[in-house]
């Protein structure tokens, strides 16, 4: 309501809406009919929006998306590292691949080696094994060949990097 305030809409001009949370803001804003679209993956959320335009739909729509939530479950990754984020999961990349092209690049660019990018690994995890509040405590310790020997998942990334 804030930003369509700040745009100088008023939500009875709104006629259509895109975005993970379309049906909610519908009911909560107690709007009239209206086209929705639900769709929770960011930029072709925007490019949803604009088709409703661009087509005749309708003549101003709201994109009801995004949501804020506290980070307590230590016991697995962070949410924003998980497959769901709005820019990785509707193309098939996960948090692993994202930044295996990028190590590859800095390999290729600079020559850095599996076996730093395994000493990085291990000196992450041996904190961890040592720090009560992570993720990784107790789990170690662990040297620059259990990282290199761990399976595949991402190359140039092994499991416990």
């Amino acid at each position: 309501m804030g930003a369509l305030a700040d745009a100088g809409i008023g939500i009875e001009e709104v006629d259509g809406i895109a975005g993970q949370f379309a049906a909610e803001l519908v009911l909560g804003a107690r709007m009239g009919p209206c086209s929705r679209k639900l769709s929770g993956h960011g930029i072709p959320t925007v490019l949803e929006a604009a088709s409703m335009i661009a087509f005749g739909e309708c003549e101003v729509v709201l994109i009801a998306a995004g949501g804020a939530a506290m980070y307590t479950e230590r016991s697995a990754t962070a949410p924003w590292t998980r497959p769901a984020n709005e820019l990785v999961m509707p193309f098939g990349l996960f948090t692993a691949a994202e930044f295996a092209l990028m190590a590859r690049r800095h390999m290729l660019q600079y020559g850095t080696t599996a076996e730093q990018l395994a000493t990085v690994a291990a000196t992450i995890r041996n904190n961890g094994h040592v720090n009560p509040e992570a993720v990784y405590c107790g789990r170690g310790p662990f040297t620059v060949s259990d990282i290199l020997e761990s399976r595949m998942m991402a190359d140039p990334f092994k499991q416990l990097e």
